[in-house]
């Protein structure tokens, strides 16, 4: 088998493999999947619903719905605009834009058309829609991974969102027997159930309760 070209590993050290036929594991394809529904929902809070793609750069006049933001949110207003290019890691990216590319890249090589109109919401559907096929095929899948989990970085910070609580410990062990033990927060987002970021288990209903009573020595 061949590893996770995302460079995934146990807690032991072990490189996870990916699936035969694909460059990436399972659980890396799934926090990707992950990612882009969490940049759709942080973005609809910066960005009324209708707001169309900004003209390119050149172009003086901003589309009806383009709305500016508060004095002061020169962070919000840099990620709502699609001239912003990131130059170091860390650097303010425009998602709008940083998604616009990868889907065009996937229309190009799939020879598919896109919508009339391009949106974050338009263009995170079509990057999760062919991701099954970017997981099989794009050696670049890293770079996508990167700039995923930076534009997430930057508007978890714009939205402001504190942290969710603690409710336990992972309780789930792995093939040599060791507890994994990792902190686990309640979703904020889905249903009411709680994976494991680094074994993927996953709790429900009653077992949610018993690892909260663990968790206050109950």
């Amino acid at each position: 088998m061949t590893a996770c070209i995302l460079g995934c590993a146990s807690r032991d050290g072990h490189p996870y493999p990916a699936p035969e036929g694909y460059l990436a594991c399972d659980r890396c394809i799934t926090r990707l999947r992950e990612s882009l529904t969490e940049i759709t929902e942080r973005w609809r809070r910066i960005v009324p619903a209708h707001a169309l793609l900004p003209p390119p750069a050149g172009h003086e006049r901003r589309p009806p719905g383009y709305h500016s933001t508060p004095p002061g949110s020169v962070h919000v207003m840099a990620l709502r605009d699609r001239r912003s290019h990131a130059v170091d890691r860390g650097d303010v990216r425009s998602p709008l834009e940083v998604l616009h590319w990868w889907a065009s890249y996937i229309r190009r090589e799939r020879q598919v058309s896109g919508p009339p109109v391009a949106t974050v919401d338009t263009e995170a559907g079509t990057v999760g829609f062919h991701l099954d096929w970017l997981a099989r095929e794009c050696v670049a899948l890293p770079t996508l991974a990167a700039e995923l989990a930076d534009v997430r970085a930057q508007l978890r910070a714009v939205t402001d969102d504190p942290p969710p609580p603690v409710i336990g410990r992972c309780t789930a062990t792995a093939e040599d027997g060791a507890r994994c033990y990792t902190p686990l927060r309640l979703p904020t987002h889905g249903g009411p159930v709680i994976r494991c970021p680094t074994c993927r288990a996953e709790y429900d209903g009653v077992e949610l309760v018993g690892l909260y009573r663990e968790n206050r020595g109950e």
